[in-house]
C-alpha cells in the first residue's frame, strides 16, 4: 500500500487561495493535514474541522452538482433518471436534512452560518433553497440535457471524476462535471455554474481541462470545447482556447506552481513553515474565511464588525 502523503499539487481553487491569503492557504493544505486523527493536536483537529465548513452558497452549489451528477451517471449507465420534479423534491428534502444536522452540530454537514452563529433570516434560507430549485429546473429543461439523454454510451467520457495530469513535475487536479466525444471525434467538456455569469476569467481553469483532455484522450487542444453552463439563468458560454490563449494560461499555471514551490521548505517532503505564510488582514476577506476564529484568537487580524449588515 502506497504511503499516504501530503504531496504538493495544483488546481485552480488552490491557486485562488494562495493568491488571496497565504495563512488561509497554509491552514487549508498544511495545518489541516492529519487533523482527522483522534490523536492529532487540538489545533490541528480544529483546522481540519474548519476546512470542511461550507457557506450556504457553497452548499447550494454542491447540492446542485450532486443532483446533476446522479442524473448524468444514470444516463451514462443506461438507467432512466428520476422524473425531474421528483429529483428536485428529493434534493430539497436532503437539504432540509443536512441543514438540521448542521444546526445540531454535525461536523460532517456543518455550515458556516451555524459554525459562527451568524443570524440568517428564514427568508434567506428559503431563497437559498429556491435558488437550488431554479438551477435544477433549468438543468432538466435545457436542450443540452435532452442531447445528453440521447448520447450513445460509448461516447460518454467522464462524469464528476477527480483526475490529474503532471505539469512541472507536479500533479494538476481536474474534475470534469461531464464530458463526451462528438461524432467527429472532438471532446466537449461541460462545467455547471450555479452563480451568475459575470465575465470572470476562467482561462486557467479551462486550460487545465484542455491540457488534461488532450493528454487523456489524445486529441489536439483545438479539438477540445468547454461549455460553461450557468444554471441560474440558462446561459451557456461555449469556449475554445486558441494557441496564444492556451500558452498564456499555461504560463500562468507554471508561474503559480513555481510560486507555491518557493514557499515550501522542501519540495520532496512538501514541508512548509506556518510563519512563512502571513495572514492578510482584510475584513472583506476575513469575514468569509473558514479560519477567522483562529486568526482572531491568535490576534493575526483585527476584530471584525459584529453588525448583521457587515456579516451577511
Amino acid at each position: 500500500m502506497a504511503d499516504f502523503r501530503n504531496d504538493i499539487s495544483w488546481s485552480k481553487s488552490r491557486d485562488g487561495k494562495f493568491r488571496e491569503c497565504l495563512r488561509a492557504y497554509w491552514f487549508h493544505y498544511y495545518g489541516s493535514w492529519g487533523g482527522w486523527d483522534a490523536a492529532a493536536p487540538d489545533r490541528n483537529k480544529e483546522i481540519y474541522r474548519l476546512k470542511n465548513v461550507r457557506s450556504k452558497e457553497m452548499w447550494a452549489g454542491d447540492v446542485v452538482h450532486r443532483c446533476c451528477e446522479r442524473a448524468l451517471t444514470n444516463l451514462r449507465r443506461g438507467i432512466e433518471p428520476l422524473d425531474p420534479q421528483a429529483a428536485i423534491d428529493a434534493t430539497i428534502q436532503s437539504m432540509r436534512d443536512e441543514w438540521a444536522r448542521s444546526r445540531s452540530g454535525d461536523v460532517k454537514e456543518r455550515l458556516t452560518e451555524h459554525e459562527y452563529a451568524i443570524p440568517v433570516p428564514d427568508a434567506q434560507w428559503r431563497a437559498n433553497a429556491e435558488h437550488v430549485r431554479r438551477c435544477l429546473a433549468t438543468f432538466y429543461r435545457l436542450p443540452l440535457y435532452e442531447q445528453l439523454r440521447s448520447l450513445p454510451s460509448d461516447r460518454w467520457l467522464e462524469v464528476e471524476s477527480l483526475q490529474s495530469f503532471e505539469l512541472e513535475n507536479v500533479k494538476v487536479f481536474v474534475k470534469l462535471d461531464a464530458s463526451y466525444r462528438t461524432e467527429s471525434g472532438e471532446i466537449v467538456i461541460i462545467d455547471w455554474k450555479t452563480g451568475r455569469a459575470r465575465g470572470d476569467d476562467h482561462s486557467m481553469q479551462i486550460a487545465t481541462y484542455v491540457l488534461y483532455a488532450s493528454q487523456r484522450w489524445g486529441v489536439p487542444p483545438e479539438q477540445v470545447e468547454t461549455q460553461l453552463v450557468y444554471l441560474a439563468s440558462g446561459e451557456i458560454q461555449t469556449l475554445r482556447l486558441e494557441k496564444r490563449a492556451l500558452d498564456a494560461a499555461l504560463s500562468r499555471i507554471q508561474n503559480s506552481i513555481r510560486d507555491m514551490l518557493q514557499k515550501v521548505d522542501s519540495p520532496e517532503s512538501n514541508a512548509a513553515s506556518e510563519e512563512d505564510f502571513p495572514a492578510v488582514d482584510s475584513p472583506r476577506l476575513c469575514r468569509r474565511c473558514n479560519y477567522r476564529r483562529i486568526c482572531l484568537r491568535e490576534k493575526l487580524i483585527r476584530e471584525l464588525d459584529p453588525s448583521p449588515t457587515a456579516r451577511l
